[in-house]
C-alpha cells in the first residue's frame, strides 16, 4: 500500500519548482527494507505556487506485523532550495494531553507500521474483572472473531466505529444469530475455535471461554 506523508514549507511561495530530500533515519527504524517497505524515493518537488506535497511511502503487509509493530523513521535533508527552518520545535503550552515532549526535531517523522487489529470503538464485551474469562455481549475481541462476523454477516470493521452504524439493537441481533451458528457448529462436532484453541464465545453460547485454555472434546 502507498502511505502518504504531508510535507509543508514555510516562507514565501515561489513561481518555480523547488526540490527537497527525504531519507530513512536508521536511528528510529526497525522496519526492514524490502520486507516491510520499498526503497524510498529521496528527491521530491514542491511545484510552483504550492506550499505542500504528499510524499508516498510504499509499505508491505507481512505476517509478523500482525503481532509486532515496526517503525520507519523519515528525515528531511536540506537542499539548495530548502533549509531546515525548525531543527527544534517547542511543545505548545495549551496542549497538555498525552505524553508531552518538551522539544523535538521537526525534520524527523516516524511511521508506526502494524497489521494489528485493535478492538473497535463499539464492542460490548471483554474479560470478567480479574480473570481471563470472556464476558459480555460479544466477549473478548479477536481478529478471528471479526473474520467470523465478516464471513457470515457481511460486517466490516468500520461498522463498529460508532453507535450510529452499530446501535445496541443491531448488536443484539448479531449476537443472537452469531451464537446460533456457534452452537450449531458445536453440536455438529465442528466447533469454531480461536487461535489458542478455545471455543469462540459470543453472548448466549452455553459455554465459558478462557483465554489460553483450549477446548478439549
Amino acid at each position: 500500500m502507498n502511505f502518504r506523508v504531508k510535507v509543508m514549507i514555510t516562507g514565501p511561495v515561489k513561481d518555480y519548482d523547488r526540490t527537497f530530500r527525504v531519507e530513512v533515519n536508521p536511528d528510529s527504524t526497525t522496519a526492514v527494507l524490502g520486507v516491510h517497505y520499498e526503497a524510498l524515493k529521496e528527491q521530491w518537488t514542491i511545484p510552483a505556487h504550492a506550499v505542500f506535497i504528499n510524499i508516498e511511502v510504499r509499505l508491505k503487509r507481512t505476517p509478523d506485523l500482525e503481532k509486532e509493530e515496526k517503525t520507519l523513521g523519515l528525515r528531511l535533508v536540506a537542499t539548495k532550495d530548502f533549509s531546515l527552518s525548525f531543527p527544534e520545535w517547542d511543545a505548545i503550552p495549551s496542549l497538555k494531553q498525552g505524553v508531552i515532549v518538551p522539544e523535538f526535531d521537526a525534520g524527523l517523522h516516524t511511521l508506526r507500521i502494524s497489521d494489528i487489529m485493535v478492538k473497535p470503538v463499539v464492542w460490548p464485551g471483554g474479560l470478567a474483572t480479574g480473570t481471563n474469562r470472556e464476558t459480555g455481549t460479544m466477549g473478548f475481541f479477536t481478529k478471528k472473531k471479526m473474520g467470523f462476523l465478516t464471513e457470515n454477516f457481511g460486517l466490516k470493521y468500520e461498522d463498529f466505529a460508532s453507535t450510529v452504524t452499530m446501535p445496541m439493537a443491531r448488536i443484539s441481533l448479531i449476537m443472537q444469530d452469531a451464537s446460533a451458528i456457534l452452537i450449531r457448529r458445536f453440536n455438529e462436532g465442528n466447533p469454531i475455535l480461536e487461535e489458542d484453541g478455545r471455543l469462540m464465545y459470543i453472548g448466549i453460547v452455553p459455554w465459558t471461554s478462557t483465554l489460553g485454555v483450549p477446548y478439549v472434546k
